[in-house]
């Protein structure tokens, strides 16, 4: 998975390349828009490192966080148009934020272009293994109840984590 991603992020080089014959002729910095540590900072250093090794030159990841990731994708937002400055963008600054502020210092569909996706992974739902709740009344897809009344779960999308979460609220999980 790593190198295609790394592949299809140094295609994209090869060819804006084909544009300007010097690029990139400088190191490149890429934006975490979060804490370092994290799982945007390890894919980030992951994709920087095998892209500069496919490129030739040094990708500089560069740990922008705060403000619900507003911070460093702002940053990203105000540099200069030149391919030297990218966002590892993840859902929150791209697609969660602009459900939850009114006001962004970005659009994140007219300010920025989609590169390649660097990794999928699913999120997953747990609770304290002491917490003995039935399972929701308005069946879930992805939780059932164990041999011991508790929950487990399965991989899923947000809908059905909604949902059962729903039902925790209104005393029915």
């Amino acid at each position: 998975m790593w190198k295609f991603c790394a592949l299809a992020f140094a295609l994209t080089f090869a060819f804006a390349a084909a544009r300007a014959d010097d690029y990139p002729s400088h190191p490149i910095k890429l934006i975490v828009p979060y804490a370092p540590g994290g799982g945007a900072d390890a894919v980030a250093r992951i994709v920087g490192k095998r892209t500069s090794e496919t490129i030739g030159q040094p990708i500089v990841i560069e740990n922008r966080g705060g403000a619900g990731s507003i911070i460093g994708t702002e940053d990203v937002h105000k540099a200069d148009p030149d391919g030297y400055t990218l966002l590892l963008g993840q859902s929150g600054p791209i697609s969660i934020n602009p459900a939850v502020y009114k006001q962004l210092p970005y659009d994140p569909e007219k300010d920025f272009a989609p590169i390649t996706m660097t990794t999928a992974y699913p999120y997953i739902l747990v609770v304290n293994s002491k917490l003995r709740r039935n399972r929701c009344r308005t069946s879930s897809p992805w939780s059932k109840p164990g041999p011991d009344n508790s929950i487990t779960a399965r991989p899923a999308s947000a809908p059905p984590i909604i949902s059962s979460l729903n039902c925790f609220r209104a005393g029915q999980g």
